[in-house]
């Protein structure tokens, strides 16, 4: 599961082996590895969503993708975890 905010800025990522890599390499890895990626993107407002295609790349699916607006944080925090446990 990766929690994060909207601006999906991971910089100066790594491989393994220390290499610099990017975030589509680390994708296709997590992809290849089998693993099911659930992303909860807390956003500031529900006016436009950042980096929509970044995000719907890493869940493979948008019913693991789970956006929660601060403006009712609790609410769909809740609602999102609920949504993965009902997913595993």
């Amino acid at each position: 599961m990766v929690i994060s905010d909207e601006e999906w800025d991971i910089k100066k990522l790594q491989n393994s082996k220390g290499s610099r890599t990017d975030a589509k390499s680390v994708v296709n890895l997590l992809h290849g590895a089998g693993y099911k990626v659930h992303a909860v993107i807390v956003r500031p407002n529900r006016d436009e969503d950042l980096n929509e295609e970044e995000i719907l790349s890493l869940t493979e699916d948008e019913k693991r993708y789970h956006k929660v607006y601060t403006d009712s944080f609790e609410t769909e925090i809740k609602a999102a975890f609920a949504s993965i446990l009902e997913q595993l």
